[in-house]
């Protein structure tokens, strides 16, 4: 059985698809996908990464501060947690911005249907 079908059949047991695998190996998607439509074949570091993702040995890819990753497993890692926690509060921090402009705009400086309501 080559590494892509290993993999394949680790995807189907872990019911994970080839993004998650992207993300969680660093391997780059559209790379994945050329190996899984045989385009194209792993070279000897991608084929080592691919073993440890099947095996569940991630201590030499990952990087410091990150859980490893662990079949059957659906937690993101830490630090893309983080990194989507930092976005969403930048977006609340700017809505809060914009609702206070409007909630300080007087009603004669509003544009459109909301001047007259």
């Amino acid at each position: 059985m080559t590494i892509i079908e290993r993999l394949q059949q680790h995807m189907k047991k872990e019911k994970i698809k080839l993004p998650k695998v992207a993300e969680l190996t660093g391997i780059p998607y559209d790379r994945l996908y050329q190996w899984v439509k045989g385009k194209s074949s792993p070279k000897t570091d991608d084929t080592k990464t691919l073993e440890n993702f099947i095996s569940g040995n991630f201590s030499n890819i990952l990087q410091e501060g990150q859980p490893a990753y662990t079949p059957g497993s659906t937690i993101q890692p830490q630090q893309n947690c983080m990194e989507m926690l930092n976005k969403a509060l930048e977006v609340i921090a700017s809505q809060q911005k914009t609702i206070e402009s409007l909630v300080n705009t007087q009603p004669g400086q509003l544009r459109g249907n909301a001047a007259s309501a």
